[in-house]
């Protein structure tokens, strides 16, 4: 539902009727969050209406805190590429634009890494207070790529664009440790999801019956340890 940006009303109204839906049925399965993306946005094609597709997507997510808010979730917009919160700074500016308490972030660290966004450290610092989920998965760079990020896609980079190719946690590039640290350093008592992406990329990663239980295992490992972050709400 990356159309709650479009200047076509219909397509807007249709992906809000769409995302009330869902909303209901995170409701029903007492799911705490949802994932919303920032709207959709080319930066070669859109920079000139990039100003009213902001004010749209506010509009948007203002009336689906409010539901939200109704149904006791929160939704978490995600640090993603082609959309108008790609970089840790629009996503922060553009939560902060709308102001409703049941509006948070989605922080997607390996995202921001791949699409030249910021690291770490300068990301958790701008989003610090704002965070409601964490995406948890790795990556490697592929070898011989040149050039800067580009990707025709919103939701998914196709093949012949991807810079980088996806891994298991804690077999990436990804400091996962540092990163879980200064989450709890922040006060984070929020959830941390897999983000497993073999449905995109089936030759990057294992079947998931394998390749989830080792990241879950890493993950794990890691909050165990007696020197690791303390993030249990």
């Amino acid at each position: 539902m990356t159309g709650i940006d479009s200047p076509d009303a219909a397509a807007r109204r249709r992906d809000l009727e769409d995302f009330q839906r869902c909303v209901d049925a995170a409701h029903r399965l007492q799911a705490p969050c949802i994932r919303v993306y920032g709207g959709a946005y080319q930066p070669e094609e859109d920079r000139q209406k990039r100003p009213q597709l902001e004010r749209l997507l506010v509009e948007s997510l203002a009336a689906l805190g409010e539901a939200a808010a109704q149904a006791e979730v929160v939704l978490a917009v995600e640090t993603h590429f082609n959309t108008l919160t790609c970089s840790a700074s629009e996503t922060a500016a553009l939560v902060r634009r709308v102001g409703h308490p049941n509006v948070r972030v989605l922080y997607d660290q390996p995202n921001l890494a791949f699409s030249e966004g910021e690291r770490f450290p300068e990301a958790l610092r701008l989003l610090e207070g704002l965070i409601a989920l964490v995406h948890v998965k790795d990556l490697v760079y592929k070898k011989c790529v040149t050039g800067g990020f580009r990707s025709s896609r919103v939701v998914t980079v196709d093949e012949s664009e991807r810079r980088v190719s996806s891994r298991i946690p804690g077999e990436g590039i990804i400091p996962w440790p540092e990163i879980l640290s200064a989450l709890a350093s922040q006060g984070y008592k929020g959830w941390l999801s897999l983000e497993y992406e073999r449905r995109w990329y089936p030759h990057d990663l294992p079947p998931a019956g394998e390749g989830m239980k080792r990241g879950l295992e890493y993950v794990r490992g890691l909050l165990s340890s007696p020197s690791g972050p303390s993030l249990v709400g």
